[in-house]
C-alpha cells in the first residue's frame, strides 16, 4: 500500500502521462496490494464463511515453483 505514489508514477512513465493530467487513466486504487491476513479478516468481518471458505480452497491448491 506504501508504494501507491510509486506505482502511479510508474503507469505515467509507460503511458506516457502526467501525475497531473486530468485525463489520466485511473485504472488503480490504493486498496490494491496484498493485504495481511489480518486486513483480510477485518474487511470481511462481516462474512467470515468467505474467509473459511477461501482457507479450504487453499488447502486443495499445491503449487510448485522451478527458479534459478
Amino acid at each position: 500500500q506504501n508504494d501507491y505514489e510509486i506505482h502511479e508514477t510508474k503507469v505515467c512513465i509507460n503511458t506516457g502521462r502526467t501525475l497531473n493530467d486530468p485525463n489520466r487513466e485511473k485504472s488503480f486504487s490504493d486498496q490494491q496490494y496484498f493485504k495481511s491476513s489480518e486486513e483480510m479478516i477485518d474487511l470481511f468481518k462481516e462474512s467470515s464463511s468467505f474467509i473459511d471458505n477461501t482457507n479450504e480452497i487453499s488447502k486443495k491448491c499445491n503449487v510448485s515453483l522451478k527458479t534459478k
